[in-house]
């Protein structure tokens, strides 16, 4: 591959390094491809002077770890589940301590980094000529990927990709972490592909799950962001496949098309019951929930309410320190209540009651009540009544509706009349147990 020039053309950094140091020997070698591979393979710095001057994990300090990850980062598209390999590194260099405390497991990542460093790999050089094929898979937390490009009836390697995901992602469910590995893979497979046509195989339908439950976890700036990367680009075919290994990617067919529902196994995994539904039952009473908290005369008022579209089923006032959303939450709990045994529709314009039923709820209880940041959530005891709740009815669905629409309908007037009824009975006062109006 060479340039107008003669010269070998200058090419991307690989993903995660973030400069050169001054002091490194070669650094304008490092700047091309094949300047960059011989950093790593040449006689130089083969398996004889690697073996002998590589730390020992034993004897090796902080700053001689980190010297090392400096070097191997330069070779970490040679090296196949880089991010896997070096996590349990990460993870003891960043306790900040000089004296590094190895585990077994730290030890053993650490002799396999050196292995790896002194083996020699088995990549091409990309050709643009020719498209490109992406496998990609998430694992553990991390975006792993293998760039290939077909030589003759082989499948050839040009880059092994691994990368982090962002704290955010790492809390979703496994079908929409999938999701975000193949955008993060695809961004750093076209520092090779440069525009050329690149079939991307995974295990998960990627729209379906986007657009079907990408808007439980995603913030909407992020959703565009994979739309745009996913389904709006010429030059990315998404093919759904049943292998889900990369390292089985390159020596197997892509195989029949895959089983696996992903919707399916979002709805079974996260949702507060199997059988909750997000649209409307057949033949079921249909409530509307609301809960209000707002200040007047710097003393705050809160309440809520449970009504039809025409007539008011329970509404009363909550404590002064109530906030808005653990009135909304408050209000679900009621309803649901109120419908044990019964088959129910429940429309809330909350958001985040919406949510915490459908999407996040089942997950923060199997965390003990954290979320993917590890700090304690919000109304903790609420939601775990909620999710108690939820199990009462015989069949129900919770929808959520949008809130001051001026659409005269059926559904617009319930929305109305919870939302004027939750504000009315915020106005009461609330001794030492709530008081709550039946009707």
């Amino acid at each position: 591959m060479r340039g107008l020039d003669g010269k070998p053309p200058k090419l991307s950094r690989p993903a995660g390094v973030s400069s050169i140091p001054e002091e490194s020997p070669n650094s304008e070698a490092n700047s091309y491809l094949p300047g960059l591979r011989s950093k790593c393979w040449t006689k130089d710095s083969g398996a004889g002077s690697q073996g002998s001057n590589m730390p020992d994990a034993k004897t090796s300090d902080s700053e001689r770890t980190k010297n090392l990850f400096r070097h191997d980062r330069w070779c970490r598209l040679w090296i196949y589940n880089y991010g896997l390999l070096v996590k349990p590194l990460y993870a003891l260099i960043t306790e900040g301590s000089r004296d590094l405390q190895w585990t077994k497991e730290a030890t053993q990542a650490f002799d396999q980094l050196k292995k790896a460093l002194m083996s020699a790999p088995a990549l091409g050089l990309p050709n643009v000529s020719k498209p490109f094929f992406l496998f990609s898979h998430e694992k553990q937390g991390i975006a792993l990927g293998i760039l290939a490009q077909n030589l003759g009836p082989y499948r050839r390697a040009v880059a092994y990709l691994s990368k982090q995901l962002d704290t955010a992602a790492k809390g979703w469910p496994g079908c929409l972490r999938a999701v975000a590995a193949v955008a993060i893979n695809i961004q750093e497979a076209r520092k090779f592909t440069l525009g050329q046509k690149m079939t991307v195989l995974v295990s998960h339908t990627m729209s379906a799950v986007l657009e079907a439950k990408g808007g439980h976890w995603l913030s909407p700036q992020r959703f565009l962001k994979y739309q745009a990367i996913l389904v709006e680009q010429d030059d990315v075919e998404i093919v759904v496949t049943n292998i889900v290994n990369p390292a089985s990617f390159l020596s197997e067919s892509t195989g029949e098309p895959v089983i696996h529902d992903c919707l399916e196994t979002i709805e079974a995994t996260y949702s507060s019951r199997p059988d909750l539904k997000d649209t409307p039952l057949e033949d079921a009473d249909t409530w509307f929930t609301d809960g209000s908290s707002y200040v007047v005369s710097g003393r705050r008022h809160a309440g809520y309410a449970v009504t039809t579209s025409r007539e008011v089923i329970e509404s009363g006032p909550l404590p002064t320190n109530t906030s808005a959303q653990k009135a909304e939450i408050i209000a679900l709990i009621r309803a649901l209540e109120l419908a044990k045994g019964k088959e129910i529709n429940i429309y809330t314009d909350s958001r985040y009651a919406f949510g915490v039923v459908h999407a996040h709820g089942a997950i923060w209880k199997e965390r003990g009540l954290l979320n993917s940041q590890g700090k304690s959530i919000k109304h903790a005891q609420e939601i775990l009544r909620l999710l108690d709740a939820i199990q009462l009815p015989e069949r129900v669905a919770v929808m959520h509706i949008k809130a001051h629409q001026k659409v005269s309908s059926e559904l617009e007037e319930g929305n109305v009349l919870a939302d004027r009824e939750a504000k009315e009975a915020a106005k009461g006062e609330v001794p030492d147990k709530a008081v709550v109006r039946q009707h």
